[in-house]
């Protein structure tokens, strides 16, 4: 195999679902680096990679790729602004009060409050990586003259996992990785659809929450715990931070994935739930249709015309209207065995993580 002379920054501590792609990324591309002590050419990291690591880097001259995660976009709400202290607070209400000024107060508040950390990484980049189109039409607007490729997340197709699937007629088993720190995951809405389809209707879920930490998000009743812990519909397994194999297999055995999530640049559980052979359902929000294609139903979703959203401090989703969703869910279990081979042949074609590391590669060998 030919080397190549670039490195990886790669913090093995992170734990996140994106953390768990970008360590299979940096395992599949260290047999491309050179095995020697010289300062490389290139380095390519997260954006989560410290800014003091990106200093020395341009100091000694290296070329920085930086992979992009979201920004935060929040439309300005008294939920919002309550972050905020006096007199900054009243400073960018006039966001409010003044609807033509919005967005460039907005766009203050956002910088401010996350985004300046990621401005200032990618500032230092020469290339940019977004993980999805959406996630690209997002960021363009604030960097519009850097370059950059698009790549989604991928994985590693279980196949040995993934034959232990048998269709139950009796009931459907849908799958979650839990997230109780985003609000916009809607992870509680997916947990009272479940409670109201199996009170409404004849069909019987079984849902399967994995990685559950035992906290809900903010704002959240916590009447959701013991719901969550009294349902004899609802399975919880703890929280991990790599798939074994009796993990696996669970995951496998489910009839698909259903998320509710909003505006995920590129949500890597869905990655890797198709990766153990589940289709998806889920609204077409965010960069979740780069991944899933036809390999699943995608929703329509409302937030495709505005820029700034509230979703992280008030809720401006789509409303979940119960019979759409589970009239897709039941259109998947019906067509399971067509839906997995369709999930099997994304892997084939896209989103095995052999191939999604040929096309980081293909990158870091322009700057070389």
């Amino acid at each position: 195999m030919k080397r190549y002379n670039f490195e990886v920054y790669y913090d093995p501590t992170k734990t996140t679902s994106g953390q768990r792609f970008f360590k299979n990324l940096y395992w599949n591309l260290k047999g491309c680096i050179e095995n020697n002590n010289c300062r490389k050419k290139v380095v390519l990291c997260n954006v989560s990679v410290p800014i003091a690591k990106l200093i020395r880097a341009k100091i000694a001259g290296q070329k920085i790729i930086i992979r992009i995660d979201g920004l935060y976009y929040d439309k300005l709400s008294n939920s919002f602004l309550s972050r905020f202290i006096f007199p900054l607070k009243y400073f960018l209400k006039l966001g409010i009060y003044f609807p033509m000024w919005h967005d460039h107060f907005a766009f203050i508040a956002n910088f401010i409050d996350q985004n300046y950390t990621a401005f200032i990484r990618i500032l230092f980049a020469d290339h940019l990586i977004y993980q999805s189109i959406w996630s690209r039409d997002v960021h363009q607007r604030y960097f519009p003259n850097k370059t950059y490729t698009v790549i989604t997340n991928g994985g590693e197709f279980k196949h040995d996992i993934s034959n232990v699937y048998k269709k139950d007629k009796s009931r459907i088993k849908i799958a979650i990785i839990y997230n109780d720190w985003k609000y916009s995951k809607r992870i509680v809405e997916l947990i009272y659809w479940v409670l109201w389809v199996n009170k409404n209707t004849n069909n019987n879920i079984l849902l399967h929450i994995y990685g559950y930490t035992g906290k809900i998000p903010v704002k959240s009743s916590k009447k959701l715990l013991s719901l969550i812990k009294e349902t004899e519909n609802i399975i919880t397994y703890p929280k991990f931070t790599e798939f074994d194999k009796d993990l696996s297999e669970s995951l496998a055995k489910c009839d698909l994935y259903l998320t509710f999530s909003n505006r995920d640049p590129c949500p890597n559980v869905v990655v890797e739930s198709m990766s153990h052979g589940l289709p998806i359902v889920a609204f077409d929000s965010g960069g979740v249709k780069d991944i899933v294609k036809d390999a699943g139903i995608l929703l329509k979703d409302k937030d495709t015309d505005k820029f700034y959203y509230s979703y992280r401090f008030d809720n401006d989703f789509t409303k979940i209207n119960n019979k759409v969703v589970i009239d897709a869910v039941l259109q998947v279990k019906s067509n399971i065995i067509t839906y997995r081979n369709k999930v099997k042949y994304r892997f084939q074609n896209s989103l095995d993580i052999k191939l999604i590391s040929k096309q980081y590669l293909e990158v870091i060998k322009k700057y070389l």
